[in-house]
């Protein structure tokens, strides 16, 4: 997972009468809300898998500026491909319900995976779409794993499975295997006996894995994040009058 970084631009001439010491209560309480309203702006921000019983998983990942891509993973054969044809469902939602649906910015509700086709919801009305098939209507499923809110926030209950982080690291569904980071690389730990295999590379300080797994219902595979280390970024104010003294003052926000 890679992170896109904004740019902070140098104010230039910003006159600034006073700097308070802290933020108000409402400056708080909106600064913990960030996540929540911005975080789906971000490029692979969150990845968040979803196992099928015959061992690929499916996953939906911000593009940035809105937008969303949706992908499966057969990992015994080592390949990914789009979860469905986005441009091919907006034509046929926006046919289906006489409005314009943009691609780029396509956003199915509560969408469920089985394997061959999805189930979501669009507006008031429940869809089937399967690249072969095309479009159908269907019914509400009922919760179920897999299924998401329009946030991409799982509805269903395999989350709640997912074991707890130890202090050793996290282990697998049936308690044979840890996984752990060491030296910003990923590991695994065989409960039995002791041993342990190193199954990455290609970490670093500045591009290292981290945060929970999503192991397999069966423990036998899991998903890792590798994420690379944005550079600081500070915002430049210019106190054009301070009050102690005659120049102007430079001040640096991290």
């Amino acid at each position: 997972m890679r992170f896109v970084t904004a740019s902070l631009v140098t104010a230039l001439a910003l006159v600034v009468a006073s700097v308070p010491a802290q933020g108000t209560r409402a400056d708080y309480e909106r600064a913990s809300t960030i996540g929540a309203r911005w975080g789906h702006l971000v490029p692979g921000g969150r990845i968040d898998a979803t196992w099928l019983p015959d061992g690929r998983l499916w996953y939906r990942v911000a593009r940035g500026g809105g937008g969303h891509e949706w992908f499966v993973v057969d990992p015994e054969r080592g390949e990914r491909r789009p979860l469905f044809d986005r441009a091919a469902l907006a034509k046929a939602l926006a046919e289906a319900s006489g409005a314009a649906v943009d691609a780029e910015r396509l956003a199915p509700e509560r969408l469920v995976f089985d394997g061959e086709q999805i189930v979501f919801r669009a507006g008031d009305a429940w869809y089937r779409w399967s690249d072969a098939a095309g479009l159908g209507t269907a019914e509400a499923p009922a919760e179920r794993e897999g299924s998401r809110d329009p946030r991409g926030r799982r509805r269903g209950d395999s989350a709640a499975r997912q074991p707890v982080a130890g202090p050793r690291g996290h282990a697998s569904p049936d308690d044979r295997f840890v996984v752990f980071v060491r030296d910003h690389d990923v590991f695994v730990r065989r409960q039995a006996d002791g041993s342990e295999v190193r199954l990455s590379t290609t970490g670093s300080a500045t591009d290292s894995f981290g945060g929970a797994p999503r192991w397999s219902p069966d423990g036998r595979r899991l998903v890792m994040v590798q994420t690379r280390a944005a550079p600081a970024r500070s915002i430049h104010l210019i106190e054009s009058s301070p009050r102690d003294q005659l120049q102007p003052k430079l001040h640096e926000l991290e």
